[in-house]
């Protein structure tokens, strides 16, 4: 449905299934998100709009706080990488 009704809030899906591991998984365009420096420097912002940023990004940041990676291997850039399963301090 999201692919027949092309919106600007709504991601399409291009595929959904699942692989020969067991695991399922979901294909959908990208869509980078908003790069404020560009916003910024194409347009001037005003005080209302820079605090609605900042507080969008306050709150990404309190609800998806960064966790650490643990990497293998010696090469630059490493092996492989994956989240760690400590919790965030």
């Amino acid at each position: 449905m999201a692919r027949m009704s092309p919106h600007p809030s709504v991601v399409s899906v291009i595929d959904a299934g699942r692989a020969e591991d067991g695991r399922e998984y979901i294909v959908m365009e990208y869509c980078p998100p908003p790069d404020l420096g560009g916003i910024a420097r194409s347009e001037p912002l005003s005080v209302e709009q820079a605090l609605k940023y900042a507080i969008q990004v306050a709150r990404r940041r309190r609800d998806h706080p960064p966790r650490p990676a643990t990497c293998t291997g010696t090469s630059s850039p490493p092996t492989s990488c994956s989240p760690s399963t400590a919790a965030p301090s």
